[in-house]
């Protein structure tokens, strides 16, 4: 069953402009010389970014309370 293509780093999308970090994610597979599919790469990360925790133990707070993330398409 195919899942559903991940839009957003983390879950979030801030307006571009008030943003404070813009996820680009950008497929590459140009220089993969022995085993192909780093082109799945940024699909992959966005996907797995929804498993981070975002409380942050050190500082006792919520990370993206603090900073503002928006991915471009």
């Amino acid at each position: 069953m195919p899942t559903e293509e991940p839009t957003n780093f983390l879950g979030e999308n801030h307006e571009f402009k008030e943003s404070d970090i813009i996820i680009i994610p950008a497929p590459f597979e140009g220089t993969t010389a022995y085993r192909k599919g780093a082109i799945n790469g940024p699909r992959e990360i966005l996907n797995a970014s929804c498993q981070v925790e975002p409380f942050d133990s050190e500082l006792k707070q919520e990370i993206i309370d603090k900073v503002k993330i928006n991915t471009a398409p």
